[in-house]
């Protein structure tokens, strides 16, 4: 039994999608979540950027003293995990690529769409993974950025990512896409939107839940699995915004007392 924290960060409220499905197949976890408000988005930003801000996201979670390290951001996933885990080799990091890679290959039938920034797309690692299981699947990277601002300032739930998803995918209706991956850890905040544009009917893989189930199957091999009767939940983040309080809070219905935010600039 190891009651250590376990650690995420994203550029904003995204990655809390990952939290969600951790806490709901592993509820005697501690947490600590650091959120780079300050710096959102990430997708915007350069290589050297963002292994920069993710170093120091890292830092501060090691400094918390957690077990393990999730990079709950598809971005920093896409351009910086190598790099990051020679840096950090004493200590386990689970990214949000890979794990949606063998749901990908398994259940696509021909064509996957991958919903996500710009420098995911640019980066093209989710194709890269998912070919070298299943060569004979077409992906195709589509970049939609404002969708973290819409999650971001709580529009969600509005016909903002609707209307904007529309625009992205309008050179893609002709692909016959029958997979989607949510290619940032913001996007399934905006499951409805997506779903309403996309078709009902779509596969959509959402990376939070098959990160949450590769973050259980590492601590149990690992045997750090916690037990902690009443575990804490610990938010950072690095800009003032109430939204990032908010949406946190509308996302994981949790209960006044269990949980702390604190501005760490």
């Amino acid at each position: 039994m190891d009651n250590r924290p376990i650690g995420f960060f994203d550029s904003g409220v995204g990655g809390v999608t990952v939290v969600k499905e951790t806490i709901r197949i592993m509820d005697k976890e501690n947490i600590v979540y650091f959120g780079d408000t300050k710096r959102v988005p990430y997708g915007e930003k350069t290589p050297a950027q963002l292994l920069e801000f993710s170093k120091q996201a890292i830092g501060f979670l090691l400094n918390k003293n957690c077990k393990l390290i999730v990079i709950a951001c598809n971005t920093v996933s896409a351009n910086c995990l190598p790099r990051l885990k020679s840096i950090y080799n004493n200590i386990d990091i689970v990214d949000v690529i890979s794990p949606v890679v063998e749901e990908a290959a398994s259940t696509a039938k021909h064509n996957i769409g991958v919903l996500a920034t710009r420098a995911t797309v640019k980066s093209r690692a989710h194709e890269q993974l998912i070919k070298k299981a299943r060569p004979d699947l077409n992906i195709f990277g589509i970049a939609c950025p404002i969708l973290v601002h819409a999650v971001e300032e709580g529009f969600y739930d509005s016909l903002i990512p609707e209307i904007a998803l529309q625009k992205y995918c309008e050179g893609y209706w002709d692909k016959n896409i029958d997979t989607y991956i949510l290619g940032c850890t913001h996007y399934p905040v905006a499951l409805n939107a997506i779903r309403n544009v996309v078709g009902q009917d779509k596969n959509i893989i959402d990376p939070a839940k098959s990160t949450a189930l590769q973050i259980q199957k590492l601590l149990e091999m690992k045997n750090i699995l916690a037990g902690n009767a009443t575990p804490g939940y610990h938010f950072y983040y690095s800009g003032g915004s109430e939204n990032f309080t908010n949406i946190t809070k509308t996302l994981l219905g949790l209960k006044e007392g269990q949980y702390t935010f604190t501005l760490q600039g």
